[in-house]
Order: structure tokens, then sequence, then C-alpha cells
């Protein structure tokens, strides 16, 4: 795998032309839209085919045709929302090298055009956004401790990780119980649903029988020792995801207390930024991209992106070799 500095970067690629380093499969940026298209309307249905199946599965109980109709609806929203960013990439890309750079950077060849398409988030529904945004957050999480192993300034080993999970949890427990009162609970991150929460209610259960009243303290020593179950099976995205749902619900106390104003698209700016991040380290680090992003991809792209990677790969070995 290549790993891309911006100086490399520049050095190989910049004045590349559109079908060298965007769209190897055609010549034209007009043919290269076209067929981004529809390789992203296939892979994006493809992929929400199978998020709200599960989703359904989860639910437990039988949908009637009122609640069908609406997770169809949400399913083609959802449909695209995907095909849309997808799709963007490549118009983007051409757009703003033909328009406004005449060539191509580090900076403007994926961050900044995934940065814009990132507002097709738009096309989902506000509390979709939310939890969209939750488990980008929770990427751009895992994607920073990759980068600094990578560079020898961390070493992760399944006792750190644990021990994270251990410290989120007793933190993320200790607000959901402030949060249970809340008339407008947060929408949480699926892990934090049942069953899962069912060993952390038991231990804050039987905290509160010893000590016989309740208290949002004892959430604390509940969430960090059934934490320790984590260690049966590591994993660093899940150990970041106490964190990333921590601050969400403070992101949404924030909200509602009027400490972040209403008009503000806070959601929606996080999660334009997140994805461009994310998705300039599927190009320029794969490396260290979380695995979850390489896949999304190509699912949704039904390999193009592949494809582009690719061709980058073959540009900066070519000029290494050269």
């Amino acid at each position: 795998m290549v790993e891309a500095s911006k100086l490399w970067f520049e050095a190989a690629c910049s004045t590349c032309k559109c079908h060298e380093l965007i769209h190897p499969w055609t010549y034209r940026c007009s043919d290269a839209t076209r067929t981004m298209l529809i390789s992203c309307i296939k892979g994006s249905y493809k992929f929400y085919a199978m998020v709200y199946l599960i989703q359904i599965l989860m639910r437990g109980k039988k949908l009637g045709k009122k609640e069908m109709l609406e997770q169809f609806k949400l399913y083609l929203k959802s449909g695209v929302f995907g095909l849309t960013v997808g799709s963007s990439f490549v118009t983007l890309n051409c757009i703003f090298r033909k328009l406004f750079f005449s060539e191509f950077s580090y900076y403007n060849t994926v961050l900044l055009p995934c940065t814009v398409s990132g507002l097709a988030v738009y096309c989902e529904p506000p509390y979709r956004r939310v939890m969209v945004l939750n488990l980008f957050v929770n990427l751009v999480f895992e994607y920073w401790v990759r980068t600094l192993e990578m560079k020898g300034w961390l070493r992760r080993s399944p006792g750190k990780e644990t021990l994270v999970f251990m410290l989120g949890s007793a933190l993320f427990f200790y607000l959901m119980r402030l949060d249970r009162d809340n008339n407008k609970r947060t929408p949480l991150f699926w892990f934090f649903t049942p069953p899962r929460v069912s060993k952390e209610v038991a231990s804050s259960v039987l905290t509160m029988s010893a000590h016989g009243k309740d208290s949002a303290m004892y959430a604390i020593p509940a969430g960090f020792l059934s934490g320790l179950a984590f260690r049966a099976s590591p994993s660093l995205p899940i150990s970041l995801a106490p964190v990333t749902s921590s601050l969400q619900i403070l992101g949404s106390w924030g909200y509602q207390k009027g400490m972040i104003p209403e008009n503000w698209p806070l959601v929606e700016i996080l999660y334009c930024l997140c994805q461009g991040l994310l998705f300039h380290a599927r190009v320029m680090h794969e490396d260290v991209c979380p695995r979850y992003i390489i896949n999304l991809m190509h699912t949704v792209t039904s390999s193009k992106a592949d494809e582009i990677q690719s061709a980058f790969i073959k540009k900066m070995l070519k000029y290494a070799s050269g």
C-alpha cells in the first residue's frame, strides 16, 4: 500500500489529466460522471438494503403496512444520499480541476470535493444525521489512533483498549442515567441499545439495592466494571464507541439548553468535515484508513473506488521508480 505525503503526491500527480487519476476507465469526464452515477445507484441501494434489513430485524417485531411504507421512504432517501456522495467524487474533482485549480493538489483532489459532497446528508432525516455523524466521528477517532500508532507515538494492546472502553462506558452510562428523565431522549448508537445495556443496568440495580437509594453516580462503577466483558473480544472501533456516544449526549444537551444555537447546522458541518477527512484517508493513507470506510466506498461505488485507488497507486509508484 502507498502512504502519500503532500510533496510526493503533488510531484507525481499534479499535472495528471482527469482520466489518468480520477476516472481511468474512460477518457471523457461526462462519460465518467454517467458511469459513476449508474454504479453508485446500484451500490448505494445494495448497501442500504442490508442496513435497513438489519434495523428491521433488530426491532424484533413485525412491521405494519404504514411502518413498512415509512421504512421504504427512508430507504429511498438514504439511497439518494449514498449515490450522491459516491457519484459526486468524480464530478466535483473534474469541475474543481477544470474551473478553479487547473491541476491536482494534495487537498483539493479528495479532501475538498468529499467535504462538499457531504452536504448530501441533508437527504437524511435529522435524527439519522445525528446517528451517521456519531459513526463517522468514531471512525475519525479510529483513524487518528491508527495514525499515531503508525508514526510510533502510540502502542495499542487489548489491555489498553479494554481500559479505554471501561472508562468510556463509565462516563457514558453516567450521562445516559442523567439523560433518562429527559423528554427529548438522545438517539443513541445501536451498540448501546438493548440487549447490550442489560449488563450495565443489572450492575446499576445491584449497586442501588446495596445502598438503598437511586443515584446517577452508581452508573459510573457499574459501567466501568461491566466494561471488563470487552476483554473477551477487543476491537478498536468498539472501544471508542462509548466516547463518541458520550459526546453525542453532551452535544444534544448543548442544543436543548441553548448553549448551541438551534439555527447552527453543527451536525451537518461536522459530518462534512468527517467525511472529507475519512475519504481523503482512503486515498492518501490507506494503511491507516478504517476498514469500514474502505468497504463502504467499495460497495457504494460498485468497486469504482478501487479502480481510482489503483490508478493513484500506479502514478505514485511510477514516479518513485522513475
